[in-house]
């Protein structure tokens, strides 16, 4: 009688703890899905946005500087999330959810999350870039609030056809 009180204690609480880790799966592919489109997209208006005959890209100057802090956050959750999953679970039902949380970022990407250089994410980098100018002239730092302005100028002309469209994020 025990054992089978143990049996379900056993199958009913990892029922329960499966129950809560595919939705914290599920949040983890869409938070990860955005900042990789984040990534994409600072990546392609650093491209853009740069020196063409040198090669000098501006993907960190555009950066938002939070982004580093949201990546290593999503990362290390990621692997606190499945070396839990593996712990509590088994090897098969991780794989299971590594599939699973691959598909849904995957899909996540191209279905829910914006896509790289929309609005949403260009007015991510201009307001980062603007508050660095704000920053950087508040801080008597003159040089570097007129190479933030310099790429500020830089962008609003590249992405004019965005920030006219008038479209919300």
């Amino acid at each position: 009688m025990v054992a089978l009180f143990e049996f379900l204690y056993d199958k009913i609480t990892k029922d329960l703890v499966l129950s809560v880790a595919i939705p914290i799966g599920l949040l983890l592919a869409l938070v990860f899905a955005w900042d990789l489109g984040l990534q994409r997209t600072t990546l392609a208006m650093g491209k853009k946005l740069g020196d063409h005959s040198g090669g000098q890209t501006f993907q960190d100057a555009i950066t938002p500087t939070w982004k580093v802090n949201l990546t290593l956050f999503v990362w290390a959750s990621i692997v606190v999330f499945f070396a839990t999953c593996m712990f509590k679970f088994g090897a098969i039902v991780s794989l299971v959810l590594i599939v699973g949380f691959v598909a849904c970022s995957a899909i996540a990407s191209m279905v829910f999350i914006p896509k790289p250089e929309s609005r949403h994410y260009v007015d991510l980098v201009q307001h980062s870039l603007t508050n660095r100018f704000a920053n950087f002239n508040r801080d008597g730092d003159i040089n570097r609030a007129q190479a933030t302005e310099e790429i500020l100028l830089r962008l609003r002309e590249q992405y004019k056809e965005v920030f006219d469209s008038g479209r919300p994020h």
